[in-house]
């Protein structure tokens, strides 16, 4: 595996290297003036927040391909910044391709999740994300690259892969990528790790109150508005009087909690094990995504036994089944989800049937044995004199 950044603690992974050939730097300097400009165009647009845009582009450019082993199956993951798409798939022709789709990028001009305009399914353009109005703006652009590039990809020659139906369902319905054959393989998960840990004991652990009702929150930045943290303070505003309300957060930038409500902040953590605590010291966990993959926060609560209430975005009520492991609420419903996490909240018997469930859940579907398996099964398929299957 090759990756753009080091990789800490994990086996077989190497670091993209960047070669010190004069020729090379030097166009490297080049496609960096060239990134600078796209960089400064995106952040010149009068953009809505909602999220990332990444550029087709990378100062890696060809390097990439040139670095890559002999091997008959290349896989890609969350590529964004690193593959520079007009000079990736040319050097990778002739070679089968995987790709699991992690958003919305791969077949976008430029976002990762497209806040419902749907101008992926035509030539992007317009781009509300960019507050552009115009037909061959800076979206268009990329679309038009991305599709140059993918017509270097031969029949049969790409699979993609996507975590969840909802998102396989939205590939389909793309100019880019959707008449390519899309597979769904969950995600998987470390399930030793991600274990129930007992709420007292976790709660001891990280020194929160025992007599609390702790309602979780988990994202990496917790002011990404798609991440929905504002719906949920908004929600709380709503249940206020339930008794020892408490809220836990954890994700870089840390919100404003509104005045009187009881809580703890814990930055960005990179221990799965203390995550797996956290989770375990909570009575649920809430995910209010307004667009949503297949949230790996929502298998970890699940594995730890933690019911989960949340909006049902993308691939969400794929994990989330009301009554057996835990609630939804329709996307945007604030008063609806301040409902469900009152109900649970309150209802013990229901809360402990959820633990059970969401556990049971994710030992059934959601192991990494599992998850490889249903990859071993499409590498087979793409190189059966070179792909062998486990048991």
């Amino acid at each position: 595996m090759i990756a753009l950044r080091p990789s800490f603690g994990l086996a077989d992974v190497s670091t993209f290297r960047y070669s010190s050939t004069f020729s090379i730097r030097a166009r490297r300097w080049l496609n960096g003036k060239r990134q600078a400009w796209r960089r400064r165009r995106i952040a010149a647009a009068p953009q809505p927040p909602f999220e990332l845009f990444s550029l087709d582009s990378s100062t890696v450019a060809a390097e990439l391909a040139a670095q890559l082993p002999p091997n008959v199956i290349v896989h890609l993951h969350w590529v964004a910044g690193f593959v520079d798409h007009l000079a990736f798939f040319p050097g990778v022709s002739g070679r089968q391709l995987v790709w699991t789709l992690h958003d919305m990028n791969p077949f976008s001009g430029g976002c990762h999740f497209d806040n419902h305009c749907a101008r992926f399914q035509d030539q992007c353009g317009r781009c509300p994300q960019l507050g552009s109005t115009s037909e061959s703006d800076l979206s268009h652009e990329i679309w038009c690259r991305k599709k140059m590039s993918f017509e270097n990809i031969g029949p049969g020659g790409l699979q993609l892969v996507s975590p969840s139906r909802w998102l396989a369902e939205v590939t389909r319905k793309s100019s880019l990528l959707g008449n390519w054959p899309c597979t769904t393989i969950p995600n998987g998960l470390d399930t030793d790790v991600y274990a129930p840990a007992g709420m007292s004991s976790a709660r001891d652990k990280l020194g929160l109150p025992h007599d609390a009702r702790i309602v979780l929150f988990v994202a990496d930045t917790l002011d990404n508005p798609r991440k929905g943290m504002g719906h949920l303070l908004a929600a709380i505003e709503h249940i206020k009087s339930v008794e020892g309300l408490f809220l836990l957060s954890v994700g870089a930038n840390p919100p404003t909690i509104p005045a009187g409500l009881p809580s703890c902040h814990i930055r960005s953590v990179n221990d799965d094990g203390l995550l797996a605590a956290i989770y375990s010291a909570a009575d649920i966990f809430v995910i209010s995504s307004l667009a949503d993959n297949l949230p790996n926060t929502v298998l970890e609560s699940m594995s730890c036994g933690t019911p989960v209430v949340g909006y049902s975005s993308g691939g969400i009520p794929e994990l989330v089944e009301p009554m057996e492991t835990g609630l939804l609420a329709e996307t945007g419903d604030v008063k609806a989800l301040a409902r469900a996490i009152e109900h649970i909240l309150q209802d013990r018997p229901l809360r402990e049937h959820c633990s059970r469930v969401s556990r049971a859940r994710i030992l059934d579907n959601h192991t990494l044995e599992a998850q490889a398996r249903q990859y071993l099964r499409v590498y087979s398929s793409l190189a059966p004199s070179h792909a062998v299957l486990g048991p």
